[in-house]
């Protein structure tokens, strides 16, 4: 099958979009699949992909600010695609859903018939920041996207919801299909060796943060627990934040008057091949997640799975979805309240000082990532829905 990826994502990152494309491609590549990858036109000439993975670059304006090149992007993507579309032909339109998916899918629509599937990864307008009248305008265009859609491929059930609400879609017209995990980039190693590869100082309990530091990700809550983890333990703790983002600083600030910035290594993006070390690194790894946001939203977080994957436990947030029961009935991770900095503390010490605990969690969490979340059951569970789609 022919398929058409339209991704506002700039190849070469280290970030969790850039993973789910990889991920997504290179398995329905590796499944037959025809995989034609529309990219803004920057990206890391080390972008390792698929040999059935076609990457077309799409000039786009790169600013300071993110809308701008996105919305470029696909104001550019009808034409640069036309030439594409008479050669190939696809049979699908595949995107990373956009509000703005509709500007080169309705022009598309007028010369070619393909099916369109979108894939629901975020809710945009619940994300925007900003006044009324911005967000009902992406609002609008995000229903206008959906309406468009053959099908919904919604990363949680609550985005699936939302979207049938607001495309006026039918149920089967949409899919669960969460996030998943390279189970062979994230394997388990010793933490000893990974701290060496990464020259971190040994004798040092490490705890795991990676991730965009993005409001909903309550790093706030991250920090506010530290006091409580140090004040418990008589080992050194240090926690480990991989990635960065508009909350950085605002948590530095936070750091230092709790005083605890000390306590805190702040390693920034790395390449996606040490990430993996990271993870291992650490004895525990955590995922906070605010309530008013992602309960509406739902989560099918990235980071997790490649917790699991690594066979590292985890400290999460209990906030009411379906994702909370798949990590009850796996029993690989803790549960604690929301926004809740004296819980998530207490919890991360219980598993400091239960070795016998971590193991257990270890194995059950590796485990159910090969089982359920490796990219290869993520892309079949893909070209199922797209095959009853078309």
């Amino acid at each position: 099958m022919r398929i058409f990826y339209f991704a506002s994502v700039q190849l070469g990152r280290a970030d969790a979009a850039n993973r789910h494309v990889h991920g997504v491609c290179n398995h329905l590549a590796e499944r037959g699949h025809q995989i034609s990858l529309f990219v803004p036109f920057r990206r890391s000439p080390s972008t390792a992909l698929h040999p059935g993975v076609r990457i077309i670059t799409v000039p786009a304006l790169f600013s300071g600010g993110l809308f701008f090149t996105t919305l470029s992007f696909y104001l550019a993507l009808p034409w640069w695609s036309f030439r594409h579309f008479l050669r190939l032909r696809p049979l699908v339109i595949y995107t990373r859903a956009s509000f703005l998916d509709w500007i080169p899918i309705a022009l598309l629509h007028l010369f070619f018939k393909f099916a369109y599937i979108a894939e629901l990864n975020g809710i945009r307008s619940m994300e925007t920041q900003g006044g009324v009248l911005k967000r009902c305008l992406i609002a609008w265009q995000e229903r206008l996207s959906l309406r468009l859609c053959h099908g919904v491929i919604g990363v949680t059930h609550e985005r699936c919801q939302w979207a049938v609400e607001t495309g006026k879609l039918r149920p089967k017209q949409t899919a669960i299909i969460g996030n998943g995990v390279s189970t062979d980039l994230f394997r388990p190693m010793p933490s000893a060796d990974a701290g060496r590869i990464l020259g971190l100082e040994p004798n040092i309990q490490y705890l795991n943060f990676t991730g965009s530091l993005k409001s909903w990700h309550d790093t706030k809550t991250l920090i506010q627990a530290l006091p409580t983890i140090l004040a418990k333990l008589l080992l050194d703790v240090r926690l480990l934040i991989v990635g960065d983002g508009p909350e950085k600083i605002p948590l530095m600030k936070l750091a230092r008057q709790l005083d605890v910035d000390c306590a805190i290594n702040w390693i920034g993006l790395v390449p996606i091949h040490r990430v993996p070390l990271y993870i291992n690194a650490s004895e525990v790894c955590l995922a906070p997640f605010t309530l008013e946001r992602n309960s509406r939203t739902g989560t099918s977080p990235l980071k997790i799975f490649e917790y699991m994957s690594c066979g590292r436990p985890f400290v999460t947030t209990r906030i009411g979805i379906a994702f909370d029961d798949e990590i009850e009935s796996c029993r690989c991770g803790i549960l604690v309240p929301p926004e809740d900095p004296i819980a998530l503390g207490k919890a991360v010490v219980q598993l400091l000082n239960n070795p016998e605990q971590r193991q257990r969690l270890r194995q059950r969490g590796r485990q159910t990532a090969v089982d359920h979340y490796s990219w290869a059951t993520i892309a079949e569970r893909t070209e199922l829905f797209i095959t009853q789609s078309v």
